[in-house]
């Protein structure tokens, strides 16, 4: 399957509808989301965040029409908001299925889709690469807390790597907050965009981390925070036509 990115996309946010309750699941259908996802997608690369009304034991989500598996996509026992990416296969008329043990709200943000290699007048069709994990920023030591937002440039001389992959279009990242400030969200997205979704959240100040994928024309990527926070990117891969 290729890669299509999506510019940064909300599919579902229950904070202005019906939470979701605990042991009943509950489907979404991404086709319908607004969010330009075609029939033929094969599986959704999302951002998950529970807002759970007290403590969350697990989420989990599958594709629809399937059991639902023992697994988690994330936990929050403490009832803090909680974020994972997570890639789920789409199931049935390309719907995913979620599942929460105590009640909660429920973000799902879309950042692309895999599909079969195909002719198309969207984004072009990306393949994966994987690379030696490079830091390519840590305001620790350069630059200081993040309090607004920061253009940061990945095609560096120092990233050697990236100089096999003209073109890069999209990273891989794990995306660190070291909060000075409670962090209501930290969002990681294409050079110049307008954060409308989010990465991370850190309302209670703890070290929290996500893995991020960012997609757009550049190599570079913007990091917004509405609060001071410490930022610390870890690049593992990259996505080229």
């Amino acid at each position: 399957m290729a890669f299509y990115p999506v510019s940064n996309c909300r599919a579902l946010d229950t904070r202005s509808a019906t939470p979701l309750l605990g042991g009943t699941p509950r489907d979404l259908a991404v086709l319908n989301s607004g969010c330009g996802i075609p029939a033929t997608a094969t599986a959704y690369w999302l951002n998950v965040t529970a807002i759970p009304q007290t403590g969350l034991g697990y989420l989990t989500t599958w594709p629809s029409g399937q059991a639902q598996p023992l697994v988690s996509t994330l936990n929050s026992f403490t009832g803090a908001v909680t974020a994972n990416a997570a890639i789920v296969p789409a199931g049935a008329n390309g719907n995913i299925s979620f599942y929460v043990t105590d009640t909660s709200d429920l973000v799902v943000d879309v950042y692309g889709y895999f599909a079969p290699w195909a002719a198309t007048t969207g984004p072009p069709p990306l393949t994966y690469f994987y690379l030696p994990a490079y830091r390519a920023l840590d305001t620790r030591s350069n630059g200081g807390p993040i309090d607004g937002s920061r253009t940061i440039d990945l095609t560096v001389a120092s990233i050697l790597t990236l100089g096999s992959y003209p073109g890069a279009q999209a990273f891989t990242m794990n995306v660190a907050a070291v909060p000075v400030d409670p962090l209501g969200f930290l969002s990681v997205l294409p050079a110049g965009g307008t954060p409308t979704t989010s990465t991370l959240n850190a309302w209670d100040k703890a070290v929290t981390s996500n893995l991020a994928t960012a997609a757009g024309t550049t190599a570079s990527v913007t990091v917004f925070t509405p609060a001071q926070s410490q930022v610390i990117l870890d690049v593992t891969g990259v996505f080229v036509p």
